[in-house]
């Protein structure tokens, strides 16, 4: 064989491997776990590692979820248990603003939120609501408890619990239109004692109106809070007319509150 025909067998050589390196490159490239294509051989059985895996992704977050709220409601209750006084300044963070009757102004005579964060007055209804449209714009609150019903029930003894209900609603959406991102509760009406019927008969149906209020808010979309149950359940915290609350009242309705708020974030 010639001098130049070694040089051209090397040359083919050389040109042969750097061909190989670069194919070898391409496929490492496309498919960097099998680039001999062989294939692994399935047993058709599931790993132990896979298994558990697998369990841990089907099991459902909600329960735990629910769990631990439930243990950190119940902790925080427990500290307003022990210390009521924090209450108030847990309301007073969250930017909370009492809007309603003269039971709503018992928060501010009791001596427990102060008239910065109170714009409720005595013998008003929800007709009142748009006399505090401007305080609202000026002030931007984060919350509005909506507390009235007791005084309207009179206004509406022809046109009932409905219509009620429907301009209660559309004084909440004008709410959230003046401070956007607000978050309006609406307030259960306080019930007076079946004592105090006789005096004032249609506070006989307050119960029959918080149940449709109650599930009217459901419906759509508005927070309700509801204390029916702390007032059947403490008539001894009622004043003497039978409609307003005395002092040790208000930290269980700013506890029902504060629950309520909890509740609702968690939710969202």
């Amino acid at each position: 064989m010639t001098q130049g025909m070694k040089n051209t067998v090397k040359v083919l050589a050389v040109f042969l491997i750097v061909c190989c390196i670069c194919a070898f490159a391409v496929l490492l490239v496309i498919n960097p776990n099998n680039v001999f294509g062989f294939q692994e051989k399935s047993t058709g059985e599931t790993s132990e590692g896979e298994k558990y895996i697998q369990a841990l992704e089907a099991e459902p977050t909600g329960p735990i979820e629910e769990a631990i709220f439930s243990k950190r409601r119940e902790e925080i209750l427990q500290q307003f248990r022990d210390n009521p006084d924090r209450i108030w300044p847990t309301l007073v963070e969250y930017d909370l603003v009492f809007c309603g009757d003269s039971r709503g102004i018992g928060f501010t005579t009791e001596g427990y939120v102060d008239y910065a964060h109170n714009v409720s007055n005595y013998s008003r209804t929800i007709y009142n609501i748009p006399d505090y449209y401007e305080t609202f714009k000026e002030m931007q609150p984060r919350m509005i408890l909506i507390c009235y019903g007791i005084n309207d029930l009179g206004l509406y003894q022809w046109e009932g619990k409905e219509k009620y209900t429907e301009d209660l609603a559309n004084f909440v959406y004008k709410l959230r239109e003046l401070v956007p991102g607000v978050d309006v509760y609406v307030n259960s009406i306080p019930p007076s004692l079946p004592s105090e019927y006789e005096r004032g008969p249609a506070w006989a149906l307050i119960p029959e109106w918080n149940e449709y209020i109650k599930e009217y808010c459901k419906e759509h979309d508005i927070h309700y809070v509801d204390i029916s149950d702390l007032c059947n359940a403490h008539p001894e915290m009622y004043d003497i007319d039978g409609v307003h609350f005395i002092n040790s009242f208000y930290p269980l309705w700013g506890m029902r509150i504060v629950t309520t708020i909890i509740e609702n974030e968690n939710e969202n």
